[in-house]
């Protein structure tokens, strides 16, 4: 919508404001209490002060339309009050004294802030010529702003966005407007509701801040111009501002008081005192912000200009930072710019309007007005330069001095400067600057004489900044040109005097044919569409594929860094970085595969169709706008991934073939088909589901590793892998030797493990089969280091007599193993609750056990004796130099042992271990029936730990050998 009038930049017919404050972003809690504390004003509305309406609203500075909206801020913080004299506040005055009005007792009160604590917008009626919110306000300093920011939230910065590329509207026959950035400020303090009406009208003085430029802009020569845009920029190549922030503190006092009479009360506060404070004097409205030059004086003293380098306010959308301040002529003639004819007696005028911030401390900004001159001879235009300078001197015929216009200066209107020239102070540019869609149609237009049929025409486009967006208006005219001249143009993007620019492809034609990519200068912007980049050998800075968009990479190019939002597919190869966002594709056709040659970071969704070669791949979603789901890299069954160092954090399904010369792995790799890894480090879950997975290298397992039956987990000869502590593996299927194990691997069904030992200075692995299938005698678990150096077995007793567990444990370990290294006894919930009878003695020994843990109450019949048992039990999780964790024989606070009568529980010691005496830990119960037994034949017999219970029924004889240790704190209970 075009702007009605010079300075509102935006009118809203119809459009009135809530009657309450704006939503906040957020409502802190100090933030509510703080107002509730406050005195009601009432609803108010706000007339425009004195003659404002003559004084400014004429046809050069503009009028207000019926619902624009300016925004009330409350810009300070409650710190005292003045209700009672109770202690607990500032002064001891009462309400009829009307004493907060006083300055000194309002600065008391309210002590100005940087930031607002509400925010209501009020709309203007110009039938009462007021502006307007039905709103009940809370007494404080009000700050108003117009035009309106609904970005602005709970105490947050008050501030407004200067747009750094504007475009001239007209305004009848005679004026260019680009008057968005102006923006206007006001003051008022509200006071509490002390008639007690809950209305009120007030008086608001809105003054304008930034300064604002009347340019006569004058055509004096003989030929025709085009005049196509202003540039203001700082010599020294600085950053210009693009926020004013509103802060009442930035200077020490700038609000003015007025004297009064002094109001004489009952309570004895008249005169000029009360309580021995002085009460001479209020803030003025009048005074501190008048609707003259002495008012806009004030509302620019609290006013910051800044960059988005120096501090981001909340809500900002554009963080760019600007170097230039540009005013395009869009719309004025069929070429775009604003045609002056040649040959007028005095010259052809424009004259324009724009705003530029008062202050901009020691930047000196250097304007230059671009634009085109006619070449009758060659029937062309030629781009250029039509005026430059400064605003101090005057140096030469192509400088331009802008004398009166002082940025900082104050005067009632806009400051008016001419700006004429002539043909002999045009000076030619060849590399033409693009900066936006509307200066690459001119270029082009301005070419249009040079395009010779059935040739190959390559236009070197110059860009310069992130403003030129190529649209369907852009294409339809290459079209038309290529086919009006049986010709070919093509599109030589680079980025002109600066490291890189912007282009944004913003169309659903065919687009890619016409555009080259030479120096790797251009960021490249695919917003919407289906778009194939077909041309070998291009070279961007930057490839970002939007939501909207599908781009397809069918040729090798040079991409730095590559950011996909939509779909993205390639065929080909890419040097550089890949980051995806969304859905990417990677794929091989009969010429090419696709080749990432840098880092390709997958944070959603990458599926691998063809042959794919990645120099780096990262699999984690840590994109912010990508959701919370994980991100998955799928390698097809026709897919096969050649990758250096692969990290994953998320998911990867390979139903193909993976090949990674470095894998770590924090997330969940489910292979399907063929995986080769070498060097592989996984703390997280790989599923061996189906084919063979090959490790080469030092390989390393501190998470779970899950093998299928019919899969296998091989390592080739001469490499390892190291099941680390905290490394689990769970085998249905093959488990290859060259396994280093000290964590714990479990045998499933009919599966095979093979391993060689165990990981250098970590603790003994276990080997658990309990779980797997008794007939599978040909299938056993296996390690090729025998006895204590190797690993542990461990068994869940299935069994009720011994013989069973003899043979069962045979059939289970190899015969590598079996009777050599250490075995671990597990009864638990999954066991049978007897153990043993009296014609099967049950002489637990040939399987070497030197561990019992009982988790369960079992009853034993008979005899059951364990001859190997070992306090000093060196497997993973149990710690043999510490004495709680020497258990050789365990009851866990879930296990029960009864020794039934005729029972006995024997418990020695093997003959490799030097202990003198066996433990046995009792946190469960251990209840030895009448005619029971326990027994040994160590030389110190047994000694009992642990915090559990000890029931004795039988005669001490019978269990003589066991004896309390002085670290057991349970009950030790004995019948008479």
């Amino acid at each position: 919508m075009k702007a009605k009038h010079l300075f509102f930049a935006m009118a809203l017919p119809g459009l009135f404001a809530a009657c309450t404050q704006e939503e906040w972003t957020s409502n802190e809690a100090n933030n509510s209490l703080e107002l509730a504390k406050r005195h009601n004003a009432g609803v108010v509305e706000f007339t425009i002060d004195g003659d404002e309406a003559e004084t400014r609203f004429n046809h050069e500075l503009g009028r207000f339309d019926n619902g624009e909206e300016i925004d009330l801020y409350l810009m300070d913080e409650l710190t005292g009050d003045c209700d009672n004299g109770d202690a607990n506040h500032m002064h001891g005055y009462n309400t009829s004294v009307q004493c907060w009005k006083y300055f000194n007792v309002w600065d008391e009160l309210y002590t100005l802030k940087d930031y607002a604590q509400t925010r209501y917008p009020f709309a203007y009626d110009e039938t009462s010529q007021t502006w307007k919110n039905c709103a009940t306000l809370l007494e404080g300093n009000y700050f108003a702003m117009h035009p309106s920011n609904e970005k602005i939230t709970n105490r947050k910065d008050v501030w407004h966005y200067i747009n750094p590329v504007q475009g001239f509207s007209k305004d009848g026959e005679f004026y260019k407007l680009a008057m968005d950035n102006q923006f206007w400020l006001g003051y008022t303090p509200i006071y509490r509701d002390e008639d007690r009406t809950g209305e009120m009208t007030l008086p608001l003085s809105m003054q304008p801040v930034m300064t604002v430029l009347k340019l006569n802009i004058g055509n004096k020569g003989s030929t025709d111009v085009i005049i196509d845009k202003i540039v203001f920029k700082d010599g020294q190549g600085r950053a210009l501002p693009t926020i004013a922030y509103v802060k009442p503190t930035l200077v020490d006092e700038w609000r003015k008081t007025v004297d009064v009479e002094n109001p004489k009360t009952a309570d004895g506060c008249g005169d000029l005192t009360c309580n021995n404070q002085a009460l001479d004097s209020e803030y003025s409205r009048e005074l501190t912000w008048p609707g003259t030059s002495t008012g806009r004086a004030t509302a620019r003293s609290i006013v910051e200009y800044a960059t988005p380098a120096d501090h981001i306010p909340y809500g900002l959308e554009d963080t760019n930072v600007a170097y230039e301040y540009i005013f395009n002529f869009d719309e004025a003639s069929d070429l775009g710019g604003h045609f002056l004819k040649g040959n007028v007696d005095n010259g052809e005028y424009v004259t324009v309007y724009f705003p530029l911030p008062h202050n901009l401390g020691d930047i000196v900004l250097e304007p230059v007005i671009y634009g085109r001159i006619y070449d009758k001879p060659n029937n062309t235009w030629k781009y250029g330069i039509l005026r430059k300078g400064d605003f101090t001197s005057d140096n030469g015929s192509r400088v331009f001095t802008l004398d009166q216009a002082h940025l900082g200066k104050l005067q009632p209107y806009a400051q008016e400067v001419t700006a004429a020239f002539d043909e002999m102070g045009f000076e030619a540019i060849n590399d033409v600057r693009i900066e936006s869609t509307e200066d690459l149609m001119r270029y082009l237009k301005g070419l249009e004489t040079s395009y010779t049929s059935h040739e190959k025409v390559t236009i070197t486009t110059k860009v310069y900044g992130n403003g030129l967006v190529i649209n369907d208006e852009v294409i339809s005219y290459l079209d038309e040109m290529n086919s009006k001249n049986d010709c070919f143009i093509t599109l030589d993007f680079e980025a002109l005097n600066t490291t890189d620019a912007t282009v944004m492809l913003d169309t659903e034609k065919e687009s890619m044919k016409y555009f080259s990519f030479g120096n790797g200068t251009i960021n490249f912007v695919v917003n919407k569409g289906i778009h194939s980049l077909e041309k070998p050998n291009q070279n961007l800075k930057s490839l970002a594929v939007e939501e909207n968009a599908i781009f397809n990479v069918k040729a090798d190019a040079k991409i730095a860094n590559t950011e996909n939002n939509g779909i993205l597919n390639v065929a080909a190869k890419i040097e550089g970085n890949v980051e995806n966002h969304k859905t990417i594709e990677l794929q091989n056709t009969l010429l090419n595969s696709a080749n990432i040659d840098g880092i390709f970071t997958n944070e959603n969704i990458a599926n691998v169709v063809g042959t794919v070669t990645v120099k780096t791949l990262k699999n984690k979603n840590t994109c912010v706008n990508c959701g919370v789901d994980k991100a998955v890299l799928t390698i097809t069954n026709a897919g096969t991934l050649d990758v250096q160092d692969l990290t994953n954090d998320d998911k990867i399904v390979n139903n193909g073939i993976l090949n990674a010369e470095k894998l770590m792995n924090n997330g969940t790799i489910e292979s399907n088909a063929t995986s080769n890894i070498s060097t592989l480090t996984n703390k997280g879950t790989i599923e061996v589901n189906a084919g063979v997975t090959t490790l080469t290298e030092e390989n390393s397992n501190e998470g779970t590793i899950n093998v299928a039956a019919d899969a296998k987990l091989s390592v080739k000869d001469g490499n390892t892998l190291a099941n680390q502590e905290a490394g689990v593996i769970n085998v249905k299927g093959d488990l290859m030797e060259n396994i280093q194990n000290s964590g714990i691997i479990y045998v499933i069904g009919d599966g095979h493990v093979g391993v060689n030992g165990i990981v250098a200075n970590s603790a003994n692995g276990i080997i658990d089969i309990s779980a797997a299938n008794n007939g599978a005698s040909s299938r056993v678990a296996k390690d090729m280091v025998t006895g204590k150096a190797g690993n542990y077995f461990r068994y869940t007793v299935k069994q009720t007599i011994a013989a069973d567990l003899k043979n069962t444990l045979a059939a289970l370990i190899s015969d590598n193993n079996y009777g050599k290294n250490p075995v671990i006894l597990v009864w638990n919930a999954d066991s049978p609750a007897t153990f043993g009878n009296t014609s099967n003695q049950g002489l637990v020994n040939a399987g070497k056990v030197e561990r019992v843990i009982i988790e369960r109450e079992l009853t034993l019949i008979g005899t059951v004796t364990f001859n190997d048992l070992n306090n000093n039990c060196n497997a993973v999780g149990i710690k043999s130099d510490v004495i709680a964790y020497n258990k050789a024989f365990q009851i866990t606070s879930k296990g029960k042992v009864i020794v039934d009568n005729a029972a006995k529980l024997v418990l020695n010691r093997g003959n490799d271990y030097s202990y003198e005496f066996v433990t046995a830990w009792v946190d469960g119960t251990l209840k030895v029936n009448n005619t029971g037994a326990l027994d040994s034949t160590t030389p110190e017999l047994v000694k009992v730990f642990g915090a559990g219970r000890c029931e004795f029924g039988a005669k001490p004889a019978n269990y003589s050998k066991w004896t309390k240790s002085g670290e057991y704190t349970g009950e030790w209970l004995v019948e008479n």
